[in-house]
């Protein structure tokens, strides 16, 4: 089992860089910004990182971030200057975090002036020079000049690193949580790629007119190609470019041409007519967004070279007049050139998108360089990404393409996805819901979704998500789930399976809640719920049975007929966000020093119980026990230890814990709200433990109220202070944010660890 370091910057589902665990903002350090810097929309993970698909490829630096400027700006004051900017040097790969610490003014004052929760951030990649620290308005950033820079002309990489840049709206988690605000900043580059796969025929058949004597022969010869001396090279590529990535803007265009470049040496397999066939891959070719006009003398175009092996033969079989006019050849080589043409309609390329081509090569092409035979592919463009992208024959002029199907937001407000298209799209079959808890059935928000727009294309084609989250835990209306989308964006011209694209989108609010059926296994110590069991206690002998009791295991076969605490579901709360003028802060409630109760369960090892002091701490994700886990009433010291060596659906000893005072009270708000099941039913004489030697009851009022315990002596397991006598049971949970979601075998009697 692998243990992870907690980071108080988790969020929702714990974001970071692979970077995070070394650069996340600690309990102790100021408040700040966590920008998180990537090349794509991220894969969440419930651990200490993020895993995702790798935007480009790593072999020719695709993903490389060298350099990160980056400029903030107030709500809606991007035409002004930033009003704080830095550039940090991470030099690695496909993601990172960038902290930025952020004082009490530049908070409440310039950033986030009350009530105003959002602000920009825009982020700069790899930008060759130093740090542009004037001029930073918006404007500004978008019209720094760029100019291409090649390196290998022959094969790999050409380019050290690509720049990128990217716009995210920063929204407030909260005023004084550590961790204020962790935008994810999705970066593009400005560049275009275009890569050519190449299946070369392995013999052609090449017809030859000739007359003698006034007599026309056709002779067939036979040529085979000669695949190890083939290249390829880019004509009219744009070397220079502006951050915002518009092609106009940039022209005049300055054109150059890559030198002769080989293959790679690997092989793809297409289908063609249904038979597979491998392709020849060329390496990717570099240029900047252009435009340009039909039949324009500088439009851009690959030029394949490909040497040609003649076979010697003769005509002896097809030339009646083979004894007076014989006629054969010898074997020779010659070098073919082609000319491969972009999409017959196409007039541009655009930033950030991949254009591939898998060429059918099947004949010879021209012998004279100038005169190169013109051929076409089949063409795929796509937003520039590492997987194989999906194909699109454009020749046709229709083609419909979206990089990423499946996407997660997480406490944000907006997400655009980007698609290419030949013709006009719209959204059709739009669906949107959220999971009801409580109910167990899911609320259909499609009707709102359609009148209030929170699915629609905007002009540079990109399908946007727009819906505020509520995150207001005051309100009756709060959101702990996520909405779910689903909708399909096609042409509206044809109703073809070819020429539309389904999504799903995960809209995930600052605090939310999955819900986890328990296998039922549940063990205390090693004892098992298979059957009921008698009391279980710990190993030292020194004390009495009232303080070695760590209660009983109710039978598995019998909890759901069990009155009112028979939920056989396990939940995990992920927090970010608290309400306004609460006194709770999230954070790492366990013990900094391992317990003495250790002494009492040998099987453990520096296991870390909740402190006596941290009853106002809320961890970011933990997992609260069914009902499988259910006691009777224990001492403070049995539920210590009950929770210590508690284990339930493949959660192992020594990673759960008694709650917290503020994270009953918090799940009470939920229960109350009508958003989880009741979870914590106290009595006015009976109750839950908490960490610190609390127990939460409900008065003869209804009110909830935490009873300290500290220095009275139980009375058979009870407690009497002010003359009433309280029984007390435990609801144990796990330290998720800590230990991640991984699971030892839930059959195991004791998964318990060692350090």
């Amino acid at each position: 089992m692998k243990r992870y370091i907690f980071l108080l910057a988790i969020s929702a589902l714990v974001l970071a860089s692979c970077s995070r665990e070394e650069n996340s903002l600690k309990v102790e350090e100021k408040s700040g910004i966590a920008i998180d810097v990537v090349c794509s929309t991220l894969t969440p993970s419930t651990k200490a990182g993020i895993s995702g698909t790798k935007p480009g490829e790593d072999a020719y630096d695709e993903n490389i971030i060298k350099t990160i400027d980056y400029y903030f700006y107030p709500e809606g004051a991007t035409d002004a200057n930033s009003v704080l900017h830095a550039r940090v040097a991470p030099n690695q790969l496909n993601q990172y975090t960038v902290n930025v610490s952020i004082d009490e003014a530049m908070l409440n004052t310039i950033l986030f002036p009350r009530p105003v929760n959002t602000c920009q951030v825009a982020v700069l990649v790899n930008y060759p020079g130093e740090h542009p620290a004037t001029n930073t308005k918006l404007a500004d950033l978008e019209a720094l000049s760029l100019v291409i820079q090649l390196t290998d002309a022959g094969k790999g990489k050409d380019q050290s690193e690509f720049v990128m840049f990217g716009v995210q709206q920063v929204e407030l988690i909260s005023r004084k949580n550590t961790l204020i605000a962790n935008p994810i900043v999705d970066v593009h580059r400005i560049a275009c790629k275009i890569t050519l796969d190449a299946y070369v025929t392995p013999s052609t058949i090449a017809p030859v007119k000739l007359i003698d004597g006034g007599v026309e022969y056709t002779l067939n010869q036979e040529w085979q190609p000669m695949i190890d001396q083939m290249y390829i090279y880019l004509e009219n590529g744009v070397s220079n470019a502006i951050v915002s990535g518009d092609p106009e803007a940039t022209k005049p265009y300055n054109y150059f041409k890559y030198s002769q470049r080989e293959f790679t040496g690997e092989m793809a397999t297409h289908n063609i007519n249904g038979q597979p066939y491998q392709f020849h891959k060329s390496y990717p070719f570099y240029t900047y967004p252009q435009t340009w006009a039909t039949a324009d003398p500088k439009e851009p175009f690959l030029k394949l070279v490909l040497p040609w092996t003649r076979i010697a033969g003769d005509d002896h079989e097809t030339n009646p007049d083979w004894e007076t006019r014989p006629h054969t050849w010898g074997s020779i080589q010659k070098q073919f050139y082609y000319r491969i043409m972009l999409p017959h309609d196409a007039t541009g390329f655009v930033s950030n998108n991949w254009y591939h081509i898998n060429l059918d090569v099947a004949i010879l092409g021209s012998d004279i360089d100038d005169a190169s035979v013109d051929i076409e592919g089949t063409y795929w463009v796509v937003p520039w990404g590492s997987a194989d992208p999906v194909e699109a024959d454009i020749k046709g002029s229709r083609y419909l393409s979206v990089s990423q199907l499946s996407h997660t937001m997480y406490n944000t407000t907006t997400l655009a996805i980007p698609y290419v298209t030949s013709n006009k799209c719209s959204i059709t079959n739009l669906s949107v819901r959220q999971y009801n808890f409580v109910s167990g059935t899911y609320t259909n928000y499609t009707s709102q979704a359609t009148s209030g727009n929170w699915v629609t294309l905007d002009d540079n084609n990109n399908i946007v998500i727009n819906h505020t989250l509520d995150n207001n835990i005051s309100s009756a209306t709060f959101d702990v789930a996520p909405y779910e989308y689903s909708f399909r964006i096609r042409h509206e011209d044809s109703e073809g399976a070819t020429y539309y694209r389904d999504i799903t989108v995960k809209q995930y609010p600052a605090m939310y809640i999955e819900e986890h059926l328990s296998n039922g296994y549940a063990f205390v110590k090693g004892t098992g719920n298979a059957t009921a069991s008698s009391t279980i206690y710990d190993n030292n002998t020194s004390l009495g049975n009232n303080l070695r009791d760590m209660g009983t295991m109710v039978q598995r076969s019998t909890v759901n007929g069990q009155g009112t605490n028979n939920n056989q579901h396990q939940y995990t709360i992920h927090v970010t966000v608290l309400p306004e003028g609460s006194t709770s802060s999230i954070g790492d409630p366990r013990s900094s020093t391992p317990s003495t109760l250790n002494s009492g369960i040998t099987e453990l090892d520096n296991y870390k119980p909740a402190a006596d002091d941290t009853q106002d701490i809320i961890a970011p994700v933990f997992r609260i026990a069914s009902s499988y886990g259910k006691t009777q009433n224990m001492t403070y010291e049995g539920a210590q230890k009950r929770c210590a060596a508690y284990q339930e659906n493949g959660y192992p000893a020594g990673r759960w814990r008694l709650p917290t005072q503020a994270e009953i009270e918090y799940l009470m708000t939920l229960s109350n709200a009508n958003k989880i099941p009741t979870l914590f039913d106290p009595e006015p004489t009976a109750g839950y433990w908490a960490g610190g030697r609390l127990f939460m009851i409900r008065t003869n009022a209804g009110l909830l109220q935490f009873v300290n315990a500290t220095g009275i002596t139980p009375n058979n397991k009870s407690y009497t202070i002010g003359g009433t006598t309280y029984n007390v049971w435990a609801r144990c949970v796990y330290d998720e944010w800590y230990w991640g979601s991984e699971q030892v075998d839930p059959t195991e009697t004791w998964g318990g660890y060692k350090d």
